[in-house]
């Protein structure tokens, strides 16, 4: 489903999950609980928006593959936007055009909250839901199998105090 009110080109790409173009700062965005800025490019630090903001201050550069501190700044954001879904809310992924630095993550949010996903899977959803060119930068594609094969799990609590693994027989 596609969202245009309010100026803003998002998707709906799962429950209670939007991805999309970088949102305008002056306008209110009240369907939101949650916005994650992913464009290096774009971090404007007044907006009218209600919900509450989080960066992921990431460079869609196919040349290179993203750095250490931009990898850390996307795991952060995946976990605050699957905190948010987790708590009920609505959480709106954005980035320049909303297809590579939003779409990883969101689907990075997506494999830390639903633990039977693959990374092809969340591939195959965001090119569904959102645009067949989501998640065209390979860099991008290769880190979400690396974190999701690699032993650091990147997790949030359930609601019994367990933390979900990553995938199954993952430790």
């Amino acid at each position: 489903m596609q969202l245009f009110e309010e100026h803003l080109d998002a998707s709906n790409v799962a429950e209670r999950l939007w991805v999309g173009a970088r949102p305008p700062a002056d306008r209110r965005l009240e369907r939101f609980t949650l916005v994650v800025l992913c464009a290096r490019e774009y971090q404007p630090t007044e907006v009218a928006w209600t919900g509450r903001v989080t960066r992921a201050r990431l460079d869609d550069d196919f040349g290179e593959p993203p750095t250490p501190t931009e990898i850390q700044e996307a795991v952060i954001a995946a976990r605050a936007v699957a905190t948010e879904l987790h708590g009920g809310g609505q959480a709106l992924v954005t980035c320049a055009m909303g297809l590579n630095r939003s779409a990883l993550v969101a689907s990075m949010a997506l494999l830390m909250s639903q633990p039977l996903l693959t990374p092809a899977h969340v591939v195959y959803l965001m090119r569904r839901q959102r645009n067949p060119h989501c998640l065209s930068n390979p860099h991008f594609q290769e880190l979400l199998d690396r974190l999701w094969s690699s032993a650091r799990a990147i997790t949030i609590p359930t609601s019994r105090g367990r933390r979900p693994r990553l995938r199954p027989g993952s430790r």
